[in-house]
Order: C-alpha cells, then structure tokens, then sequence
C-alpha cells in the first residue's frame, strides 16, 4: 500500500501491488538515481502447516515510475521475478545510501545492485555461502572494511563473523560465538555512544538483547538486557543522546534504553 498526503491535509490510499507472502521490502536507487522496489516473498505458499518450505519464496524488482497515487487494485506495479527458488528468504538490509541490499537466505547472504542505466541489468553477487537467517555489515575492528555479522541457520542458535578477503565478493569466517543462543532475530549495526557495534537478540531461552564490539583485537558480547526477547531492535540519536529501541515480542513490551547512563 502507498499514503500520499494531499495539500489539504488528508491523506490518499492505494494499492502499488498485490505480493503474497512478502516479508522485507525496500527502496533502492541506482546510478543513474532511478527508484527501485524490490520486494523478497519468505516462500511461495503455504499448505498451512507448520515449518512448510515447500515452495521457496523470490525477489522481485520493478522501477518506480510516476506517482504512487496513480496506482490501484485495477492498474499496479508491474513486478519482474528476479531470483526464484529462493528459500527462506528471511533477512534484508539496505545501504544508507541505498545503492545496494544484502538478501540472507538458506543458499547464504546474496548483494543486490540496481542497473546503472535504462539499459543495465541487476548485479547480484553470493558474498557468504552458508545458511543465514539475518546479517549486518560493520567495521567493527576499524580496518576500514566491513565485516558482516550473520545469524544462522533460520531463526537459529549461532552468531558469527565474516571479513571481506583479497578476492572480490568473498568473505570468510572469522568469528563465531562459541554459546548457542535459540531462536536469535534481532539484528542492527552502527555507532552507539562513539563506538562502532551491533545489537543482537534472541527470542528463547535467555532472551537477551546484546551489544557485539571488537576490543583489545577481539570481538566481545555485552549483555544489555536479559530475559525479554527481543524480535527486533533499532538504535537512534536524539537532543545528543544515543538510545536503542527493540521490539520486546516475548514481552509484550517496547523498551528503551538510554545508551548516556
């Protein structure tokens, strides 16, 4: 669904597409400074019972052209499949400059590139074969290249590292946390406080929220809050404090913290 506002205050809604079982989605921007949607469907459907992958889910594209009021249940987007048989295609995240997405599914952790021009094609590129539910890229130990942090497998028990190699588009393994944590979901990375980290969280067992950072040349866990759940969770700058906000699911709970105390 799209919500313009109108001049007079109200607001206009309609339908850009119809997309089955879609579960991220995001705006990318191409060279050429062209708008793009791509939208990842967790599967193709559903037989209605438990843990049915079945039929793997996809990513489909489409430019964004005129204005999204002109859309409707009669005339939508035109989506264009552009990776099939993707299964449980679970995790996203955009570029702050939202020039590429990394997609995580159970093939492993794929980057995403908009055409360059009207006349280009997707660029997309394996950077982490193995099963990934969620990821983030940061430089944690300030080599001033990315490291991407994974959650494997599917909603899994096992936190890890990569690093970038010499060989473009390849990461390896450097880092994974020899405590199993069930069901871990929550996932984010930037700058809290001046230092470089991500936020983790898991959603059974000891239902932590946790602050991963690269100190004295390793990488260490911080426990920020215990026995809550978080499902997601997001960190932000406001009157000069830093804060983290996560979805407490398991606790029917939203809290958050006060990153200056």
């Amino acid at each position: 669904m799209s919500y313009t506002r109108s001049e007079d205050g109200s607001w206009h809604e309609s339908t850009l597409c119809d997309l089955p079982y879609v579960h991220r989605f995001g705006v990318l921007r191409g060279a050429d400074g062209r708008l793009w949607l791509i939208a990842c469907t967790i599967k193709g459907a559903c037989r209605k019972v438990k843990n049915d992958w079945q039929t793997p889910g996809a990513v489909y594209v489409a430019p964004l052209t005129g204005r999204p009021e002109d859309y409707d249940d009669d005339h939508q987007l035109e989506l264009t499949c552009l990776s099939s048989c993707q299964l449980q295609n679970h995790g996203y995240f955009a570029s702050e400059d939202k020039s590429y997405a990394l997609i995580s599914t159970a093939a492993g952790v794929f980057r995403y590139v908009p055409p360059a021009d009207e006349n280009g094609e997707w660029a997309v590129s394996c950077l982490i074969v193995q099963p990934t539910s969620d990821m983030t890229p940061i430089d944690l130990d300030g080599d001033g290249c990315e490291e991407i942090v994974t959650i494997s497998t599917f909603h899994g028990d096992t936190l890890s590292v990569w690093h970038a190699t010499d060989t473009p588009d390849t990461y390896k393994l450097v880092w994974t946390d020899p405590e199993k944590r069930d069901f871990l979901h929550a996932i984010w990375s930037g700058t809290i406080a001046g230092e470089r980290c991500a936020l983790v969280g898991n959603r059974k067992e000891g239902r932590d929220l946790l602050r991963l950072t690269f100190v004295g040349g390793a990488y260490q866990l911080e426990t920020i809050d215990h026995d809550r759940g978080p499902a997601n969770c997001w960190a932000f700058s406001d009157g000069g404090h830093d804060h983290i906000i996560a979805a407490n699911r398991e606790t029917n709970e939203v809290a958050l913290y006060d990153c200056s105390k």
